[in-house]
């Protein structure tokens, strides 16, 4: 994943929900979402890239506060169409809810969730 494409997913998850990128650096109000992601080899001849960002959101409230945050995730990167954007570079991306897994706790009333957001990208050269 480019630092261009993780900066524009950055700014658009924050725009969704309260996150931040790899670590929780502030006082922690629940629910809270954390990001990073995993690179595929780039083995196209088309120059094209698939990346997978991994969404972890962070309870101590019910359950539900996390299917909520789910739901926002699921309307703002739609697994059909999903979420088009051209950054500054050219790069197209295509952004789109793939998969969600409840994560289990030690208890200590901390509910979490992981949401996958599946990153394609492109240049169109002109």
């Amino acid at each position: 994943m480019t630092k261009e494409i993780l900066k524009h997913m950055n700014l658009k998850l924050k725009e969704l929900l309260p996150y931040q990128f790899y670590e929780w650096r502030t006082k922690a109000e629940y629910p809270y979402w954390i990001g990073e992601y995993s690179e595929t080899s780039d083995t196209s001849e088309d120059g094209s890239g698939e990346d997978v960002m991994m969404i972890t959101g962070t309870t101590k409230g019910s359950v539900m506060d996390l299917e909520n945050g789910k739901e926002v995730l699921q309307k703002a990167f739609p697994t059909l169409s999903g979420y088009h954007a051209v950054l500054d570079s050219g790069t197209h991306i295509i952004a789109y809810y793939d998969t969600s897994t409840m994560i289990p706790t030690d208890g200590n009333d901390i509910n979490r969730i992981q949401v996958n957001l599946k990153i394609k990208s492109w240049k169109v050269n002109e």
